[in-house]
């Protein structure tokens, strides 16, 4: 019912059906059906973010050598390059768990979400398909900040100020991971040298 009064009010106007759901998710928020789970509208905005990450291109791999190039001093400066699969999202519902047991069958149960609780999604596509993953709030705003463009230096100078409880290791284990998990793509600096 919820898709079928979809598309009666939202025709297709584009000449890819990759489109057509662009405004599910708020169409959603406003259905009966999403008053009654409302928690639908961040499960479909889940849903199309995955989707959109699946077409988005790749860039290239980060080169680990470009790690080994720059100085210590030239980190604080330093500007990082995402991949453009990488998506941010703050979710009222906790969808992420519903989505995760999409493939289970009916009597596994969970299909249905009782309360709210923020959650804090971080998306990215790696060679096979979109990954899904919760973080804590304070790692979601830097690594915003971070692909935003800030410099390193001042957005961790500035986490670990407004975050008491967090300290320089705990940012340094958010950039491995980062890195490790193939996030970032380059690492630009205003100056880049060799270490001699």
């Amino acid at each position: 019912v919820l898709v079928a009064n979809y598309l009666k009010a939202n025709q297709s106007r584009s000449p890819t059906l990759a489109d057509l759901g662009e405004a599910f998710p708020r169409f959603a928020s406003s259905h009966p059906l999403g008053r009654r789970y409302p928690f639908l509208a961040d499960l479909s905005r889940l849903e199309r973010d995955i989707m959109t990450r699946l077409f988005a291109d790749r860039l290239p791999a980060l080169d680990p050598e470009t790690i080994g190039k720059i100085r210590d001093e030239d980190w604080a400066r330093a500007r990082l390059i995402f991949d453009p699969t990488v998506l941010l999202l703050k979710v009222a519902w906790p969808v992420e768990r519903l989505w995760r047991r999409r493939e289970l069958p009916p009597e596994a149960g969970g299909r249905c979400i009782r309360r709210a609780r923020a959650q804090w999604l971080l998306l990215f596509r790696d060679e096979t398909w979109v990954k899904v993953v919760e973080i804590s709030r304070p790692e979601w705003d830097t690594l915003r900040q971070v692909k935003e463009g800030a410099r390193l230096g001042r957005v961790f100078t500035r986490a670990s100020k407004s975050l008491g409880d967090i300290n320089a290791a705990e940012i340094q284990g958010w950039l491995s991971s980062w890195i490790r998990s193939g996030l970032i793509k380059r690492i630009e600096c205003p100056k880049i040298s060799a270490k001699k």
